[in-house]
């Protein structure tokens, strides 16, 4: 079994809201071409805004697309981490969905958890 990492694939935060620039449609063209071609997408600092349900939507796709989907919610004791409900809720998806998992992690479980999921 051959196994291909594409690590980091970062998006930031834009003030530009729709998508309006050709490097931001080719950048979102990459992501889609990047789920299309993984079995398994780790969402790892990402808080499933709703004011980016553009990228949401190519999330809930993977999900919908049987791709396993792994939702890492970050614990950093400042600003409360997603829970499960609220992730499926923002992806708008049914509470039960095989193929999204859920693990909300902290500093001390980050690395393990993360290194788990990487390699199953």
């Amino acid at each position: 079994m051959s196994l291909t990492f594409f690590f980091p694939y970062l998006f930031i935060q834009s003030g530009v809201k729709p998508v309006v620039e050709r490097t931001q449609i080719e950048e979102y063209a990459k992501m889609v071409k990047f789920f299309d071609e993984s079995d398994k997408i780790i969402v790892l600092g990402y808080r499933l805004n709703y004011d980016d349900n553009h990228i949401n939507s190519i999330i809930r796709s993977a999900v919908k697309q049987n791709k396993e989907v792994v939702y890492l919610s970050f614990n950093d004791k400042k600003v409360a981490p997603l829970s499960n409900k609220e992730v499926h809720d923002k992806l708008k998806l049914p509470m039960i969905c095989p193929s999204l998992k859920f693990f909300e992690i902290d500093g001390s479980n980050a690395s393990r958890v993360f290194e788990e999921e990487l390699t199953k």
